[in-house]
């Protein structure tokens, strides 16, 4: 019997980048109360009804399966490792972190952010001190509990 394996955003970001963002990058649209990530519109679904086929890999202890990704989950996380996945990709491209922060689909107000925390530190700092430090106001927000 052949397994599934279901990627979403949130799941594994780095299969995923191809999940893009709905605000052109620009984050024109947080929602009240000073979250950068947008209210979800289309929560992951554990059926994984609207993934798309990626092939078929081989998962270790489990053996051949067929490898889908969740390109249509928008909850908090996935827009997080969308943010990531469009930082990381500048970076595998040889430019600085500064431009590739700033060409990201992150929101406006994570720019912002790091644009305030590197006056005072260095970029991987700012990075760190916006995207990555518990008290970032950026970071990855905690996932809702998804039961099959």
């Amino acid at each position: 019997m052949r397994k599934l394996l279901a990627i979403a955003c949130w799941l594994v970001p780095l299969i995923v980048f191809a999940c893009g963002s709905d605000d052109g990058g620009d984050g024109s649209s947080n929602p009240p109360g000073g979250s950068p990530w947008k209210p979800t519109t289309h929560p992951f679904d554990p059926a994984c009804g609207s993934c798309k086929p990626l092939g078929k890999g081989e998962i270790a202890h489990a053996g051949e399966a067929d490898i889908l990704a969740d390109t249509e989950t928008d909850d908090p996380t996935a827009q997080w490792n969308r943010c990531m996945l469009s930082f990381m990709h500048c970076i595998d491209d040889g430019k600085a972190i500064g431009e590739c922060v700033t060409g990201s689909v992150c929101p406006a107000v994570c720019k912002a952010a790091f644009a305030k925390a590197r006056a005072a530190a260095t970029d991987v700092e700012a990075v760190d001190k916006t995207f990555f430090d518990a008290d970032a106001p950026c970071t990855l927000p905690e996932p809702e509990a998804v039961t099959p």
